[in-house]
């Protein structure tokens, strides 16, 4: 977690590998940041990469309050794929399992369509 100062909420970078139903082993990197003194909604960007090419997801967060912490569930809505995955359409929740103690991160992505 990265403290972006006073007001402005926190950004948390990711990165890993995981395995997804319908595309195997992938790593992930991207980053979500928290609400700030100005926006109610969590966001975030990752992607998705494998030797098939990209997949870049864009999420967004419930309605929260401002500075709030990260919330476990975010929408999210597939914006661009490269390489075979192209043409790769998707829309669902991530849940987001933080253990800041350990530096740990799990996501469970479900989609949706």
């Amino acid at each position: 977690m990265v403290p972006l100062g006073t007001g402005r909420g926190s950004r948390y970078d990711l990165v890993g590998i995981g395995n997804l139903t319908r595309l195997g082993e992938e790593t992930v990197s991207g980053s979500l940041f928290s609400t700030s003194s100005t926006t109610t909604h969590a966001t975030g960007v990752l992607t998705l990469h494998d030797v098939n090419g990209t997949i870049r997801l864009n999420l967004v967060g419930p309605t929260q309050s401002h500075n709030a912490a990260l919330p476990t569930q975010f929408r999210y809505t597939v914006a661009s794929g490269t390489g075979t995955h192209s043409s790769f359409r998707s829309t669902g929740l991530i849940n987001v399992h933080l253990v800041p103690l350990t530096h740990t991160l799990t996501l469970d992505i479900l989609p949706t369509v």
